[in-house]
């Protein structure tokens, strides 16, 4: 199987990671030729614990 990822954004990226680890080829295409050509996603953090407090319980 190969599988093309079209946008290199957070999601296409989380998919190439998780594709590489069960050794699954891959090629993602992008349509900016720049890596920071876009900055939505840079703001994305992990603190889930602020918004959802209950789910630690």
């Amino acid at each position: 199987m190969h599988v093309l990822i079209v946008g290199a954004g957070l999601g296409g990226l989380s998919l190439a990671q998780n594709l590489r680890k069960r050794g699954i080829s891959f090629e993602i295409f992008e349509r900016e030729s720049e890596a920071n050509a876009r900055w939505q996603g840079w703001a994305i953090t992990l603190h889930s614990y602020h918004t959802t407090p209950h789910m630690h319980d």
